[in-house]
């Protein structure tokens, strides 16, 4: 049984019509995964990443004033070294407050959680130095700097690379589901594209 013209006009343009609202919400769906992954990036991971290297710059800033401070030979130079010191102190804590709410994962919890632990063991340590020195014990403080307080340190330095280096792969993971989505709704437009071309040939058949 053959159709008439309009019945296969009606049944083209039915399969056009259906085709082109699966791709319409094919690419609304795709719309909104590019629009969260975009604002993963653009509202956590980037600035996760900034944050967290500021405080690289900022603790490695502080070992190197924490070295001046032993090594100045006059009250004054001391004086200066702990009022920077103090500085370097507060503007960690601020970053850490700023980073706090960017968090995303619980490995990037343990991994912030276990920082501030040894930024607390830091400031005690850096207590036990000072104290040191104050008694002109500067052997004894000299020593702790390069022992203990240099392990913590070095653990500090760990803990923030391995922080970084979960945003860097997050904001690279964003950035690959995004590109997939704008994939996606282009490979859908130009299928649908096709389908219409080949209603249309038939329709003038």
């Amino acid at each position: 049984m053959r159709l008439s013209v309009k019945s296969a006009l009606v049944a083209l343009f039915a399969l056009l019509a259906l085709v082109s609202l699966g791709q319409g919400l094919a690419g609304l769906q795709s719309l909104n995964v590019i629009q969260d992954k975009v604002a993963d990036l653009t509202n956590s991971k980037l600035p996760s990443v900034d944050v967290v290297r500021q405080m690289q710059t900022v603790i490695a800033d502080g070992r190197v004033r924490s070295y001046r401070y032993l090594i100045a030979e006059t009250e004054r130079d001391r004086a200066s070294a702990l009022k920077q010191l103090g500085e370097i102190n507060q503007h960690l804590q601020q970053l850490l407050n700023r980073y706090e709410p960017l968090i995303t994962s619980s490995e990037e919890r343990k991994l912030t959680d276990g920082f501030r632990v040894r930024s607390a063991a830091n400031a005690e340590i850096w207590t036990r130095i000072v104290a040191f020195v104050e008694q002109a014990r500067h052997d004894d403080g000299r020593e702790l700097f390069q022992s203990e307080s240099r392990t913590n340190y070095e653990a500090s330095v760990s803990l923030l690379s391995e922080i970084a280096a979960i945003n860097r792969r997050g904001a690279e993971s964003a950035a690959h589901a995004a590109q997939l989505a704008d994939a996606n709704a282009r490979m859908l437009t130009w299928l649908t594209l096709g389908i219409a071309a080949f209603v249309a040939a038939g329709a003038m058949a």
